[in-house]
């Protein structure tokens, strides 16, 4: 071992560590210990960015799961809406507004009404009706629902063809009516489910 001057500093050569003489202490940290403490901290390190990309990536899920909630709620409250608006768009008409409603009698559609210049109404309700099937499956509470207000619909247009605009007996009229609340009240409680 080489040494300095008198004052006994010990100086080291190669990978050879200074031992020290009686009553002299040597203060060092050996490699191996600063090189434990260098993993633990680099692992220490990428621990927390596992920990924090698992817990974003959680929340970024919660989120899209909720947005993927509401889409679904905003489309299934779109067709509900557009099925009721366009069958009492379509009764008001026929109570209202239809001057020729007619009975198709002799064919295989014997009994149906035919109303004269309602094909856009008719559309409106085929294409609502349509939506909903599409999103609804047969025998749920809601197309259970639609068929009745579908029933009523026609009963009305069948009574619209005897009597003249304005002059339904009122039983019939609010069969259509309550047929649409009870369509109503099975579409509110989907919705809660969605």
């Amino acid at each position: 071992m080489v040494t300095g001057s008198n004052t006994r500093e010990p100086v080291v050569l190669g990978n050879v560590w200074p031992q020290p003489t009686k009553g002299e202490i040597l203060l060092f940290v050996p490699t191996t210990l600063n090189a434990v403490t260098a993993v633990a901290g680099v692992l220490g390190a990428l621990g927390g960015v596992i920990i924090g990309s698992l817990l974003s990536n959680r929340a970024q899920q919660n989120l899209l799961h909720a947005a993927h909630r509401r889409e679904d709620r905003q489309v299934h409250e779109n067709a509900y809406v557009a099925f009721l608006a366009s069958y009492r768009k379509f009764r008001i008409y026929v109570l209202t507004e239809a001057q020729d409603v007619r009975l198709v009698v002799g064919s295989v559609a014997d009994g149906v009404p035919l109303i004269k210049n309602a094909m856009g109404y008719s559309d409106a309700v085929s294409e609502a009706t349509a939506r909903l099937h599409l999103l609804e499956d047969e025998g749920s509470p809601v197309i259970t629902a639609a068929l009745a207000v579908q029933d009523a619909f026609k009963e009305l247009a069948r009574t619209r063809a005897t009597h003249p605009p304005g002059a339904l007996p009122e039983p019939v009229v609010e069969a259509a009516r309550q047929a649409e609340q009870q369509f109503t009240r099975a579409a509110q409680q989907a919705l809660r489910k969605i």
